[in-house]
C-alpha cells in the first residue's frame, strides 16, 4: 500500500503543526530537518489519520443514510407545515447536519492511497528499541511463553525480548502438528503448518536465508543457532520486523512501514541496508523515514525528500542544500562534507596513477587488465634504460600530494625506486603536500616548487623521465596548451630525451568541479590524438573497463606536434562527441546516473564551443 497524497488542514491537527499538503509521494518518503522541527509528530499525525480512513462499509453506510435523510426531507413536508416554527427549524437543521456528516465521510480526502482497502491501514514501526535479542534458552518455559505472547501485542517495545521465543514457539507447534501420535485437530494442524511456512517465507524474503531447526529443536539461521549466527544489527532488526509482521497479523500488501530516526539505533550502513532490504522484500509497502542521517539522504536519492522546519513540511525541491545546512550548519561545513565525500574518487584516481608507475610484480591489486600492465611495463622499460637508476618523476599539479601518498601505500621504500618532485602553481595545499613528501623522503627541500623558473633553475631542463598530470589537464585554459607543450613548451622542456607524459583523467568527473573562467574540458583518446597529431599506436588504459578512469602515455616527440590548428580540431572533436553523447542520453532511461552524465556532457559542449569562439 502507498499513500499517494496528503491534504490535512491545520485545524485538523492537534500537535502544533502547520497544514500538511503533499501530492505525488513515492514508495520511500524521507523527512529531514533539525531536532524539534516536527518530523516525529508528522509521522504520528499520518499514522493517526490512516486509522480513520473510511472503509468500504463506511462509505456504503454513509450513502444509504444520506438517501434516507434526503427522503425524510421530501416525505415529511406536510408534517413539517403543521409543526411550530422552532420545531421546524430544529428538525431541518438535524437532517441537514446528518447529511453533512455523512457527506464529509464520502468526501474524506485527508489521505489518499493507491488501493482501496476495506479496513484500517496497518502501520508497522521498523525500528525496535534494542538489537539485543534475548535467548529463550536463558528463560524458564513459562517466561519464554510469556515473551512469545508479548510480541503479538501491537507495538515494538517487547520485540527484542520475545522474537527468539516466538520463532521457537512457531516451530515447535508445527513440529507437534506433524507428529504421527499427535491428537491435535486437523484444522489446528493446518494452521500450525501454515503459520510456520509464512514465517519461514518472511525470513527468507528479508534476510535471504532459510529458517531451519536442529535435533534439539533450536531455530537455525545460516546453519547456526540464531544467537550464535553472528547476525549484524541490521539483520537483528529485520528478524524482529519479520516476527512483528507475522505475530501481529499484518499483510505486506496493506502495510505502511515507519522508521523514526533509525540512525539512533544502527550504524549508518546498517540503516541503509535495513531500508534497502525492506524496499526489496516488500515492494508494495511504503516506507516513511524521519532522519538526520546524511548517508541515508544521499543513498536514497530517488525517494520523496521532505524538509521539515518549525512545524512546516514541504518538498525540498531543487534546493537540497537547505536540508544539509539544517543538519550540518553553514556553507563552510557543507563544503567540508562535499570535500570529504569526494576523497574516494580522488584516491582512486591517484592510486591508479601510482599503480601505473610500478612493475606488475609489485602492484597490490586483485586484477590487472592488459592495458594497465602495458603502461606498467612501459614504465619498467624506462627504468631499465637507466641501468637501475632511480626514475625521476614530476607530479605536475600535485595538489595535496596524494599521488605520492598512494605510491607510498602501494609499495614500501618507494624512495629507492622513484625520485619524486611536486609542482603546483597554486599554493593552497603547499604545507599538506610538503608534509607528505617529508614523510616519505625525510625532507621537502628541492622537491616542491610553485614556479616554473625556480624548478628549471634548480633542477635544469630535460630532467624528468616521467611527468604525470593526474586530473590536471582539464583545468588548464586551452590558450595555455601551446605554452605547455610544443617544441619549447614548459612540459616538453622538462622531459628527458626518452621521457613521456602520463595523462590520467576521470572521463565523467562525478564530483562537481568548481566553476572557473574557462570551465573544464576533458579530452579522451580521440581528442588527444588530434591535439598532438598522433598517427602511431598510443598506449591507453581504461582501468575499470567502463570508460571512466583513463591513462594515456604521450611521448615527448608527439608533444612538439601541437599547433593552433590541432588545438582547434581537437576542440571540434570534443564538441561533436558531446553532441552525440547528449542525444544518446536523452533517449536513454531517465535516472540519476544518466542525469549526472547529461549534465557533464552539456558542460563539455558549452565549454568546447566557448573555447572555440575565443580562440
Amino acid at each position: 500500500m502507498k499513500i499517494t497524497s496528503i491534504n490535512i488542514e491545520k485545524e485538523n491537527i492537534a500537535t502544533g503543526l502547520e497544514s500538511i499538503n503533499l501530492p505525488q509521494l513515492d514508495n520511500i518518503v524521507i523527512l529531514a530537518g533539525p531536532n524539534g522541527a516536527g518530523k516525529s509528530r508528522i509521522l504520528e499525525v499520518v499514522e493517526g489519520k490512516l486509522k480513520t480512513i473510511p472503509t468500504k462499509r463506511d462509505l456504503a453506510f454513509s450513502k444509504r443514510e444520506i438517501r434516507v435523510a434526503e427522503g425524510d426531507l421530501l416525505q415529511e413536508r406536510s408534517q413539517i407545515r403543521n409543526m411550530e416554527s422552532s420545531k421546524i427549524e430544529r428538525y431541518i437543521e438535524g437532517l441537514q447536519n446528518q447529511i453533512d456528516s455523512y457527506t464529509k465521510i464520502l468526501n474524506w480526502n485527508e489521505i489518499i492511497t493507491d488501493v482501496e482497502y476495506d479496513g484500517p491501514v496497518n502501520v508497522v514501526h521498523a525500528v525496535p528499541k534494542s538489537t539485543n535479542l534475548i535467548d529463550y534458552r536463558d528463560k524458564s518455559f513459562r517466561k519464554s511463553a510469556q515473551a512469545s505472547q508479548s510480541v503479538k501485542k501491537l507495538g515494538i517495545n517487547s520485540l527484542h525480548d520475545g522474537t527468539l521465543s516466538y520463532i521457537k514457539e512457531v516451530q515447535t507447534r508445527a513440529f507437534y502438528a506433524s507428529h504421527p501420535k499427535s491428537e491435535i485437530e486437523e484444522e489446528d494442524k493446518l494452521e500450525a503448518h501454515a503459520n510456520s511456512k509464512i514465517l519461514e517465507e518472511l525470513i527468507e524474503k528479508f534476510l535471504h536465508t532459510r529458517l531451519g531447526t536442529n535435533l534439539d529443536g533450536d531455530p537455525l539461521m545460516f546453519d547456526k543457532i540464531i544467537p550464535q549466527a553472528g547476525l549484524s544489527d541490521g539483520q537483528k532488526i529485520l528478524l524482529q520486523l519479520c516476527v512483528q509482521i507475522h505475530a501481529q497479523g499484518e499483510s505486506l500488501k496493506n502495510l505502511i512501514i515507519m522508521m523514526d530516526e533509525p540512525e539512533n539505533h544502527l550504524h549508518p550502513a546498517a540503516s541503509i541496508d535495513l531500508i534497502r532490504a525492506i524496499k526489496e522484500a516488500a515492494p508494495d509497502c511504503q516506507i516513511w523515514v524521519a532522519t538526520h542521517s546524511i548517508p541515508i539522504l544521499s543513498y536514497f536519492n530517488d525517494a520523496t525528500l521532505l524538509f521539515v522546519e518549525n512545524g512546516k513540511v514541504g518538498f525540498s525541491g531543487s534546493t537540497p542544500e537547505r536540508v544539509l545546512e539544517s543538519l550540518v550548519g553553514d556553507d563552510e561545513r557543507v563544503q567540508k562534507i562535499r570535500d570529504f565525500t569526494s576523497l574516494p574518487s580522488i584516491y582512486a584516481m591517484n592510486r591508479y596513477a601510482a599503480e601505473c608507475l610500478l612493475p606488475p610484480t609489485v602492484v597490490a591489486a586483485k586484477d590487472k587488465d592488459d592495458q594497465t600492465l602495458q603502461i606498467q611495463n612501459l614504465i619498467k622499460e624506462i627504468k631499465g634504460k637507466k641501468d637501475g637508476a632511480i626514475l625521476k618523476v614530476l607530479d605536475f599539479g600535485a595538489g595535496k600530494g596524494r599521488l605520492l601518498e598512494s605510491l607510498a601505500s602501494t609499495e614500501s621504500a618507494v624512495e629507492q625506486h622513484i625520485d619524486y618532485v611536486a609542482y603546483d602553481e597554486f599554493d593552497d595545499d603547499t604545507e599538506y603536500c610538503k608534509n607528505v613528501i617529508e614523510t616519505v623522503y625525510g625532507e621537502s627541500t628541492d622537491r616542491y616548487f610553485s614556479k616554473h623558473n625556480d624548478l628549471t633553475a634548480k633542477l635544469g631542463k630535460e630532467t624528468f623521465d616521467l611527468i604525470i598530470m593526474c586530473n590536471v589537464l582539464h583545468e588548464i585554459d586551452p590558450k595555455e596548451w601551446l605554452k605547455l607543450f610544443g617544441e619549447t613548451g614548459a612540459i616538453t622542456s622538462l622531459l628527458s630525451k626518452d621521457g613521456v607524459l602520463l595523462l590520467v583523467e576521470d572521463e565523467e568527473i562525478p564530483v562537481g568541479e568548481k566553476a572557473h573562467t574557462k570551465g573544464f574540458i576533458v579530452f579522451d583518446t580521440t581528442e588527444l590524438r588530434t591535439l598532438f597529431a598522433i598517427k602511431e599506436p598510443i598506449v591507453m588504459s581504461d582501468q575499470r573497463n567502463d570508460g571512466r578512469l583513463k591513462a594515456h602515455v604521450i611521448e615527448k616527440e608527439w608533444l612538439t606536434r601541437i599547433t593552433a590548428k590541432t588545438r582547434k580540431d581537437a576542440l571540434i572533436d570534443r564538441k561533436k562527441r558531446a553532441m552525440s553523447e547528449i542525444i544518446d542520453l536523452r533517449n536513454a532511461e531517465p535516472n540519476y546516473k544518466n542525469g549526472r552524465k547529461h549534465s557533464f556532457w552539456v558542460q563539455q559542449l558549452a565549454n568546447a564551443e566557448l573555447a572555440l569562439a575565443e580562440l
